[in-house]
């Protein structure tokens, strides 16, 4: 007999059959609990990255509704600022004017462009209808009142006057 098998023989021989499967027991409990731990590590990792995936989301959907409640504020100011620019043709207006608009622009905002546009339900809303020459049949001919899109969505329909369809 070798030396290793009689070391194990001997060993086998001082553990009693009893406590030979009492230990197996608890190594097969340990080795459970070790795997429960395992997956109840990946778990709560799972949570916490979409704790913080939300957070984020929450976060970034606070401060577009922020922005939001503020460009509807400043929307109807902005749009006299621009009819005033318009009449008094003055240069220091016109730089302020462009100043402003740069930042709301920064923020998302857009002025949707209409004019010339077949008519569109989801930014246009139409006022009046004229009759026209056949090439304006079903276009946007006037703005009555500027469209505006914050971050991709309608925040303002354009109030248009469009060439009758005939």
């Amino acid at each position: 007999m070798s030396d290793s098998t009689k070391k194990n023989s001997e060993q086998n021989d001082l553990i009693a059959p009893e406590e030979l499967a009492e230990l197996e027991q608890k190594f097969a409990n340990l080795e459970q609990q070790l795997q429960a731990a395992k997956e109840g590590e990946l778990r709560a990792r799972a949570d916490y990255n979409n704790l913080q995936r939300r957070s984020r989301e929450e976060h970034s959907q606070m401060v577009k509704m922020a922005t939001k409640a503020l460009v509807e504020d400043l929307l109807e100011p902005l749009e006299h600022l621009s009819m005033t620019a318009d009449q008094l043709k003055n240069s220091i207006l016109d730089m302020v004017l462009t100043q402003l608009w740069n930042a709301l622009r920064e923020h998302g905002l857009e002025e949707i462009q209409v004019i010339g546009k077949p008519f569109d339900l989801h930014t246009m809303e139409v006022v009046d209808l004229v009759d026209g020459v056949s090439e304006q049949d079903g276009v946007v001919v006037k703005i009555v009142k500027r469209g505006y899109m914050l971050n991709g969505q309608v925040l303002q329909h354009s109030k248009v006057v469009m060439g009758k369809l005939t």
